[in-house]
């Protein structure tokens, strides 16, 4: 994408907040003002994700460079959550941890956030096995009070290998029962969509979400979205977003950060999973691949077996994600 001369020159001086052009790039976070910054802000800059500083996303280029992408997100959070950082300063926002909000229509654990009162929490890990980092599936509780029916919206935010696929929209479909090989507990399991699926989802609880489209080290967004808020088609009626993230291809134990990942302990776990083992990650956990998914080889198969482990040897030896996505019509 081209970019304003003068626009990227400022944002260049604004690396330095202290230097006189930085008075051309005021880095307001509260981009509908109203007084706050709050999730809100940062929705606006995800509905202007990859788009140019116009019209109505005029205001959410928020460090000048002529897009609005991951960085304007970070100044946005940072503002909210008041961190201890120079939000619109010379630090390298890209190293920083996406921040969660904890009380939105869809969250990752119970109210708490896993026992943390604070609403803003950065580094997001779940605190069990069942939810958190994954190679190819979301997890998430669904709130018990969505009874009325409501439809589970995913955006393709930072889709990694596959950029043309970022904005695109997925919806969750039917949520269906599988048998955990290493439990034997039954897991929830829902496929990716093109159409959105509306139902009760208060009874449902922890489910993943599973798809072509989710692949490792990427970055989505889930909203929930009612019937009459599909119909209008505003975005300002859908629920609060919640960010999601995937750990790298292979990775399927912690730790679930480093450059040493997946290591051969993450194929072990594998290995473990496919012989149902007493201490196996689950099956979201270790289900890397479609293989045996008739009609369906890039989208996981909800069982763990010789793909799986044959896929984490691959990613232990370095080789690349070597799966494609199906674009919505």
């Amino acid at each position: 994408m081209s970019r304003n001369p003068l626009v990227l020159a400022l944002s260049l001086f604004c690396l330095n907040p202290g230097t006189a052009p930085c008075q051309e790039c005021p880095c307001d976070a509260d981009l509908n003002h109203d007084g706050i910054v709050d999730s809100s802000d940062s929705d606006i800059v995800f509905f202007c994700f990859g788009s140019p500083p116009i019209n109505d996303c005029a205001g959410a280029d928020l460090d000048c460079d002529g897009v609005i992408d991951k960085t304007d997100y970070y100044i946005v959070e940072c503002h909210e959550c008041s961190l201890p950082d120079d939000c619109c300063g010379s630090a390298p926002r890209t190293a920083r941890p996406i921040v969660l909000h904890c009380v939105p229509s869809v969250w990752t654990g119970d109210d708490t956030c896993d026992g943390d009162p604070n609403p803003c929490r950065a580094d997001f890990l779940c605190a069990n096995e069942h939810c958190g980092s994954k190679n190819r599936y979301l997890s998430f509780v669904t709130r018990s009070d969505l009874i009325a029916p409501h439809a589970l919206r995913l955006k393709l935010i930072d889709v990694n290998g596959f950029p043309s696929m970022n904005g695109q929209i997925r919806w969750a479909g039917p949520p269906a029962e599988y048998v955990d090989s290493g439990s034997n507990a039954v897991f929830i399991a829902s496929p990716l969509q093109c159409s959105p699926h509306f139902q009760d989802w208060s009874g449902v609880g922890l489910m993943h979400v599973f798809g072509d489209a989710i692949v490792p080290s990427s970055m989505y967004q889930v909203r929930v979205v009612s019937e009459e808020c599909y119909t209008t088609g505003d975005l300002w009626c859908m629920g609060p977003s919640e960010e999601f993230t995937t750990v790298t291809w292979g990775n399927t134990v912690e730790p679930f950060a480093g450059g040493s990942q997946p290591n051969f302990g993450d194929v072990s776990a594998i290995v473990d999973a496919f012989r149902a083992g007493s201490n196996a990650p689950s099956v979201p956990r270790a289900d890397l691949v479609g293989v045996g998914n008739p009609g369906q080889p890039n989208t996981p198969n909800r069982v763990v077996n010789f793909g799986d482990i044959s896929a984490g040897v691959d990613a232990f030896r370095g080789l690349a994600y070597p799966y494609t996505i199906t674009s919505c019509p």
